[in-house]
């Protein structure tokens, strides 16, 4: 339970570092166009959600991580 939890706040953490830069930058842009009235937040953040819920990416990251963890506890115990 230990490893689970330690790699689970590890990934978070470095997960976390290398995603912030591009957050900033995406705040900067959707801040200018905001401004110069290219559109609401709405459509924005909905168009957001939407692309980062069905990323086939995510779904296979999430798959090879839960086999790999799951697969490393189970020899542990063995």
């Amino acid at each position: 339970m230990g490893a689970f939890y330690g790699s689970t706040l590890f990934l978070g953490k470095s997960n976390t570092l290398t995603v912030q830069p591009v957050v900033t930058v995406e705040r900067t842009v959707f801040y200018r166009e905001r401004a110069a009235g290219m559109y609401s937040t709405l459509p924005y953040s909905f168009t957001q959600i939407l692309c980062n819920t069905i990323s086939p990416l995510v779904y296979l990251h999430w798959v090879v991580k839960t086999h790999v963890f799951s697969n490393q506890s189970i020899a542990e115990r063995a």
